[in-house]
């Protein structure tokens, strides 16, 4: 082989194995992007993402949540929750809903906190779901311990609605963890009772229910707390049957109540429109033609920094945009706010100053009525109209 050759080979090989890498290495993920969910949720106020990320999270629905981020005033959200508290509080549903349920889920939701390993574990979702059970056995046997530590039997005497059981058994995967629901689809045998116990696994707790003859050569004492785990295993098994079966069970135990949403279809039409029934849209004038001519007022426009109408700002941009404005402007807006829709809001901070004075005519000319005094610019004049408007606000 030629001198040149042998240089040459090796360069195209190491060349192609480069290209060969390259090409398969995954395209690098952009670690700036955040789902759109996420970013909703950001946005909000500490107070809202608080009472929708950790107070309500366990009995939220998804059409509830979703709507809720869809909302971008203070007082929006302040409607849905008292609507959300009044979903459950209807007359008709089954305990624990029903009457005062915001009270009775305050207080579940701090037992859970408290007591029951927080609402995320499984005991703690059971507590705020169905209550506290009448009684929870830990199964001892007078020194012949079979089980290990954490295993708990809880009785409910009459289950709510949606519970279907009267025992359901927990246990803990290590000494310290959460309490966990037991499956079919869950560990037995070793894992649940202690290497020197005399029964081997939950089925054959069976023996500590019935009177003699036990079986030849049983080992074990009868021992009635092993009877109530033996009750909880038959009872979920039952129910489940197979590992399909303990998912779907499981799930529909840990859910929130099922509950109708179709209100908030109507609920969403209405922020889409207006924040006071009734109230008409208000048109800024552009104010250079009127003033050159001297002539009465041109048709209505909305002026905007480019052609066409302002266009609707994402709660992100209309954030920014507010804290900009000129503190006359931030402080009237602040006031006024609760009887202006979203487009309004989202027109008057992208206008020029100029239009701004004019909106803030029309407004007060729409409130009040076109023989009651009102501001030319920034915030409404102290005079005796100004009580009319906060009355106006309150009921808004």
């Amino acid at each position: 082989m030629k001198p040149l050759t042998r240089l040459v080979l090796p360069a195209i090989l190491l060349a192609l194995a480069a290209l060969a890498g390259a090409r398969s290495k995954p395209p690098k993920k952009d670690a700036h992007v955040e789902p759109r969910e996420a970013q909703l949720i950001a946005a909000l106020p500490d107070e809202d993402r608080h009472w929708l990320t950790e107070f309500v999270a366990p009995i939220i629905l998804p059409d509830e949540k979703n709507a809720y981020l869809e909302l971008t005033e203070t007082y929006q959200r302040e409607d849905f929750r008292e609507k959300f508290w009044q979903r459950r509080e209807r007359p008709d549903l089954p305990p624990l809903l029903g009457p005062g349920y915001r009270y009775r889920y305050r207080e579940l939701r701090e037992l859970a906190d408290a007591r029951y390993d927080g609402w995320r574990s499984d005991a703690g979702r059971m507590v705020i779901r169905f209550g506290e059970p009448s009684e929870i056995v830990v199964p001892t046997c007078a020194g012949e311990e079979d089980l290990r530590p954490g295993i708990e039997v809880w009785k409910y005497a009459s289950p709510p609605e949606g519970l279907r059981r009267r025992h359901l058994l927990f246990f803990r995967l290590y000494s310290s963890g959460p309490r966990r629901l037991w499956t079919v689809g869950d560990p037995d045998g070793p894992a649940l009772f202690v290497p020197s116990s005399c029964r081997k696994r939950l089925a054959d707790l069976q023996w500590d229910c019935t009177s003699k003859p036990w079986p030849p050569g049983d080992p074990c004492s009868m021992c009635l707390a092993r009877c109530d785990v033996f009750t909880a295993y038959a009872e979920t098994s039952l129910r489940e049957g197979n590992a399909m079966g303990a998912l779907a069970e499981k799930a529909q135990l840990l859910a929130p109540p099922d509950l109708s949403t179709e209100d908030l279809a109507r609920r969403g039409e209405k922020w889409a429109t207006t924040s006071k029934p009734g109230a008409k849209p208000i048109a800024v004038e552009g104010p250079a033609s009127s003033r050159a001519s001297g002539a009465a007022a041109g048709p209505a426009l909305t002026p905007s920094p480019t052609p066409g109408p302002p266009r609707r700002l994402s709660p992100e941009e209309l954030a920014q945009r507010i804290a900009a404005l000129e503190t006359r402007y931030r402080d009237w807006l602040d006031l006024a706010r609760p009887l202006l829709t979203d487009q309004e809001v989202s027109t008057f901070v992208q206008i020029s100053n100029a239009e701004k004075d004019a909106f803030i005519e029309k407004f007060w000319k729409r409130e009040k009525g076109p023989d009651a005094r009102h501001p030319q610019t920034g915030a409404p004049e102290r005079t005796p109209a100004a009580p009319s408007l906060s009355t106006t606000k309150r009921g808004g």
